[in-house]
């Protein structure tokens, strides 16, 4: 999954327009797979830090936003700080 990251980081450095699109393209999936891992940890009840620890570095939500969103007390509270 990190080799979205450092996809995403090469390409943003590029001047090319296509390659900045894709670079934002990535970042956004890189946001899905963080969130896909963090709801999933609510639904089968996870440990927190055990998601912490497999979030891919490098979407366009911050880490921090992040931490916040798995720590929230279920999933429905996630939600609303998504918004």
């Amino acid at each position: 999954m990190h080799y979205f990251s450092k996809s995403a980081r090469a390409l943003r450095s590029l001047e090319d327009e296509n390659a900045k699109s894709l670079s934002w393209y990535l970042r956004v999936e890189i946001d899905r797979i963080n969130l896909r891992l963090i709801f999933e940890n609510f639904q089968y009840g996870g440990e927190k830090d055990a998601v912490l620890k497999r979030l891919v570095p490098g979407g366009t939500l911050h880490m921090q936003l992040l931490e916040s969103i798995a720590s929230a007390a279920d999933a429905a509270a996630a939600m609303d700080l998504l918004g």
